[in-house]
């Protein structure tokens, strides 16, 4: 999908259903042995069912719900489920405290409450904490007496789908999507309101950074989806551009699932790249015999100048092994969420495997800026988004302005910068 249908759609849920209606796998779930493949087909079909389960259920446009549970294929569906039937999804991450929860809650005014199981629903001391009435719980993993997810597409087989099309057709881009709350750092979360439009425009703003991406690629999700970074990257870009969507078990098997799902694109924190790069070092200090003696001469791990003819073989050597370690297909990485240090950088260019680092923030529906592959610059976040305009005031404060900045704070209006 080109910018320009992009730059049409109505709603991200929309373009989900055009992605959907071509033939191949659209997700992949995780399996004791590998993956387990999800058509195009079926994943469409399981979001309608649950839309319409929704309407079912007397949602109504613009009413929230909560989502409080671990990354899978059945997150991915039940949020373009929730937008579909023109709801506003809140996500919080499974590990949230009673406190932050209750928060999210009271500040947004839930609806619904969909959560991965007994684990997030003890969070807090009783159903009635919640605030929210027992028919509107459902867990993906049944407990007795609460409804699961899947029920909710039973109850999607009573409405017509012409229903959810009329809905649908409602909804339009200045409508909102989400609301995502902020870490409270710096004080109580706050709610960023995000429209369809908004996380639109940040998806257009980065096709120029994706370029060598085509549809049927994969990615492997593991960052958190309840944080906008990884939702908006690694879930609605990579579902609208056609891209397969692999999904970790979880955080502690990202280095078993890289290979099983061999993708073609990693988006991870410097953390990641750091734990990899010192994995290298190591290994190659301790390779044994005449091969490990040429790497230890000939690698460089924070030089700056270019290679030498030796220095170039010795890169590719190592740059081969890693390639069959993460699946043999990764073209490159992408790093956000803090800065990574320029030498890493560097390295993994001269490895033929480049990241591109970028800088972004909540409130700006992800991603500012970012390093094009082709211009790749180690210790800058690259370039700023084309539709976003930026400058620097006389404070040093950032001031980032386009299409993709938040609506607004939801129900704060004092903080909301207009």
């Amino acid at each position: 999908m080109d910018n320009a249908p992009l730059e049409m759609l109505p709603n991200l849920a929309a373009g989900l259903f055009i992605r959907c209606k071509n033939t191949g796998v659209a997700a992949l779930r995780p399996t004791e042995d590998g993956f387990e493949s999800i058509t195009n087909e079926a994943f469409a079909g399981t979001v309608r069912l649950q839309a319409r389960g929704l309407l079912h259920l007397g949602l109504q446009p613009g009413q929230r719900v909560l989502l409080m549970a671990a990354n899978s294929v059945e997150w991915a569906m039940l949020d373009f489920a929730i937008l579909a039937a023109g709801g506003v999804m809140v996500p919080i991450y499974p590990t949230s405290s009673p406190q932050n929860i209750q928060h999210v809650l009271q500040d947004s005014d839930c609806v619904f409450c969909f959560l991965d199981g007994q684990v997030e629903l003890q969070q807090m001391p009783s159903c009635e904490a919640w605030g929210i009435p027992v028919n509107h719980f459902y867990l993906r993993k049944p407990v007795d007496g609460l409804h699961s997810w899947s029920d909710l597409a039973e109850l999607g087989r009573k409405i017509p789908d012409a229903d959810l099309g009329q809905r649908m057709a409602q909804i339009q881009r200045q409508d909102m999507a989400t609301i995502v709350y902020t870490s409270g750092t710096t004080g109580e979360p706050k709610g960023v309101v995000f429209s369809h439009g908004n996380i639109l425009s940040n998806i257009v703003g980065v096709v120029p950074f994706a370029v060598t991406l085509q549809p049927r690629q994969r990615v492997l999700s593991f960052l958190p989806l309840s944080h906008v970074f990884e939702r908006v990257l690694d879930h609605f870009a990579a579902y609208l551009f056609g891209l397969e969507v692999a999904y970790a078990e979880q955080s502690e098997t990202v280095l078993r699932d890289i290979p099983r799902a061999r993708p073609h694109l990693l988006i991870a924190v410097p953390r990641v790249f750091q734990l990899l790069y010192h994995r290298l070092q190591k290994d190659v200090k301790e390779h044994p015999g005449l091969l490990g003696a040429f790497l230890q001469h000939q690698l460089d791990f924070s030089a700056v100048e270019s290679p030498t003819l030796l220095n170039r073989i010795a890169y590719w050597l190592l740059a081969t092994r890693l390639r069959q370690e993460l699946g043999g297909r990764l073209q490159f990485f992408v790093s956000g969420g803090a800065p990574l240090p320029g030498e890493i950088t560097r390295f993994f260019l001269r490895l033929g495997l480049p990241i591109l680092e970028g800088y972004g923030m909540t409130e700006a529906a992800a991603v500012i800026a970012a390093n094009p592959r082709v211009a790749i610059h180690p210790g800058s976040v690259g370039k700023i988004l084309p539709n976003l305009e930026c400058r620097i005031a006389d404070d040093h404060e950032i001031l980032v302005k386009g299409p993709s900045i938040m609506r607004e704070y939801w129900n704060n209006p004092a903080a909301t910068i207009v």
